[in-house]
């Protein structure tokens, strides 16, 4: 994540990246983990600037495979 605008950044927007592989078709199923990883960094990106006494998250993990299901619960469980 990154502000748009760096030098007013109350007012500032934030662009959402994320770096994929060189890659020239993909399976559905990679796709569907990858904007999976990618809302649930947005929400870790937030929950890290404005922490919340709790947050419900609804089977997060079911386009997941099991590696990124690990770094998943991991980051949870800190």
């Amino acid at each position: 994540m990154r502000l748009t605008d760096l030098e007013n950044s109350a007012e500032s927007g934030i662009d959402v990246w994320r770096r994929l592989r060189q890659e020239a078709a993909e399976r559905a199923a990679a796709l569907r983990r990858r904007k999976a990883l990618t809302a649930l960094a947005l929400l870790v990106g937030i929950f890290q600037y404005t922490p919340s006494p709790f947050c419900i998250l609804d089977e997060v993990d079911a386009p997941l495979d099991e590696s990124n299901i690990a770094r998943f619960t991991n980051w949870c469980a800190r």
